[in-house]
């Protein structure tokens, strides 16, 4: 069932076995994994529906973002002190309001890939090797082993709306040749890309639809309130901006606010109760996947220079697409020191001015004729594949980064407090010279394998740079076998906390180089599957 808060009467007292905190991807798959499995679940979430436009941003009507979201820029994150060893100077991170969103789906409602109309985000299972201890990243290491992520890969695939992962090119069933990247560091490997739809409106739907399932919107948690017995959460106290509030009572509660929020509220947990073991890491590890453009390839090999090849986005089914990309091997990642690292390709000429807004306008107002335009756009490419058949095809490189976690990459609570008296997040970011250099290190290796496997010329360009903000939020209530290495334990729990979990990329110790949201699900649909016998 769907119930507004708006609609309880003040002071109204709601319970369930297990009661989920954030209505985002991470908490609707654990919904929905605990909700099969027969188990009494509610979520509670601050925002509600939230309409969805093409763009991927939240409608005109969505609600204004909280208080603790909407930081002055002093108080979201802060720049590098010193400059890199490149010389380029010091990346800020900027404010943290336009990465964030409130609402059913979370940030699912701001994703900002738009294909076949709809939004649409990156989906990309983890590594074995990105849970096991590199020597050569600090503090890496997951407290569970591949086998216990890697059985839940597939479902969270289905849960996502996607066709089952794809292992080779041979299984894309379309022929198209693959650059051969033998005698080098790459290989070849794939982004699944899947719609937002399934986080924003069919989960949410289906939850909606169980009688024993709950979703609780317009209500905005203020409080974890303990039982005599430390460690263990009694209830959690709520407030909606109208002045209603209420309670919810449950055997288990699991936070899944995000990586920002998740951290804001095990903190003020601490600093107001005390109610769990400290762990040092508490709203530290923050991480990112920045992107590095500042490489351009050049090629007539044939498996690059055809439009709509493997590596041009293919259409697997309705509403999925698929895409080839490089991916540096672990060989060549630990011989140079450097983490996790992918490279797309993105066309850096070709015909994409006829999709240009004026253009078209311009087009329309000049050829008035449908049957005329279509003709002159596929003169227009004709030209173009022929002049690439003479210069070579080019593309911009678009290397996705994994960051390697730090104690001072951290969430802290700024000392204000919001309208409804919660303290303010804060987020401290810095791109360090030591990033810098591994950044650095990672651009040579790109570039130097390519032109070994002989797809081409790679060269710097002078617009090219490093955009520091996927809004990709990772590690802040980290995993790890004790309370001194993070903040939850294998199965997600805090530690010192008895009915208290964590569930989303802020659980992760280390990020790999994309999207986090794939293994978020898998996570969750593993924690549903540890919970539903203890609820």
């Amino acid at each position: 069932m769907e119930i507004d808060v708006r609609t309880l009467a003040q002071g109204s007292i709601r319970a369930a076995e297990v009661c989920v905190i954030g209505a985002g991807p991470a908490g609707l798959a654990l919904a929905e994994g605990l909700r099969s499995r027969g188990v009494d679940v509610l979520v509670m979430e601050q925002g509600g529906r939230l309409p969805v436009n093409v763009s991927g941003a939240p409608g005109s009507d969505a609600p204004p973002l909280s208080a603790a979201d909407a930081a002055h820029p002093s108080d979201a994150a802060h720049p590098s002190d010193a400059a890199h060893p490149s010389g380029a100077p010091p990346l800020p991170y900027g404010p943290v309001a336009g990465t964030r969103a409130f609402g059913v789906g979370g940030t699912a409602t701001i994703w900002n890939t738009v294909l076949h109309g709809m939004p649409m985000a990156k989906y990309v299972a983890l590594e074995p090797s990105d849970l096991e201890v590199r020597p050569w990243i600090p503090h890496s290491g997951w407290p569970i082993g591949w086998d216990a992520l890697d059985r839940f890969y597939d479902a969270a695939h289905a849960l996502a709306g996607l066709a089952p992962r794809v292992q080779s090119p041979a299984e894309t069933g379309r022929g198209h040749p693959v650059q051969d990247l033998g005698g080098t560091g790459l290989e070849t490997a794939f982004y699944h890309y899947g719609p937002a739809a399934r986080f924003t409106r069919d989960l949410p739907d289906r939850i909606a639809g169980d009688d024993r399932a709950t979703l609780l919107l317009g209500a905005t948690l203020t409080d974890l309130r303990w039982s005599a017995a430390r460690g263990r959460v009694a209830e959690a106290a709520w407030a909606s901006e109208a002045g209603v509030h209420g309670r919810v009572r449950a055997r288990i509660f699991v936070l899944a606010a995000g990586t920002i929020e998740n951290a804001r509220i095990l903190l003020a947990a601490r600093a107001s109760h005390g109610g769990f073991e400290a762990s040092p890491w508490a709203g530290r590890g923050f991480m990112e996947h920045p992107i590095d453009t500042t490489l351009e390839l050049t090629t007539r090999a044939e498996a690059l220079a055809p439009p709509g090849g493997f590596y041009s986005m293919q259409t697997l089914g309705e509403g999925e697409s698929i895409v080839g990309r490089f991916a540096l091997g672990d060989a060549l990642l630990s011989s140079l020191g450097i983490p996790r690292a992918s490279v797309r390709l993105l066309p850096a000429d070709g015909p994409r001015v006829l999709e240009r807004p004026g253009v078209r306008h311009s087009l329309r107002r000049a050829v008035p004729f449908e049957r005329g335009r279509r003709a002159g756009g596929r003169l227009v490419r004709a030209l173009w594949r022929a002049s690439r058949a003479v210069a070579g095809a080019r593309y911009r490189l678009w290397i996705d980064l994994e960051q390697v976690p730090e104690e001072t990459n951290r969430v802290v609570l700024s000392g204000r407090r919001d309208a409804l008296g919660r303290p303010v997040a804060s987020l401290d970011w810095r791109w360090s010279d030591e990033d810098e250099g591994r950044r650095l290190r990672t651009v040579e290796a790109v570039a130097r394998e390519l032109e070994r496997a002989g797809a081409g010329r790679v060269e710097r360009v002078p617009d090219g740079g490093l955009d520091p903000r996927a809004h990709h939020h990772m590690g802040t209530t980290r995993m790890s076998s004790g309370p001194a290495g993070g903040v939850v334990d294998g199965d997600l729990r805090v530690h010192g906390a008895e009915n208290l979990y964590v569930v989303g990329p802020s659980v992760f110790p280390t990020g790999g180089c994309a999207n986090p949201t794939l293994t978020a699900v898998a996570l969750a649909l593993r924690l549903a599957d540890h919970l539903a016998p203890r609820a």
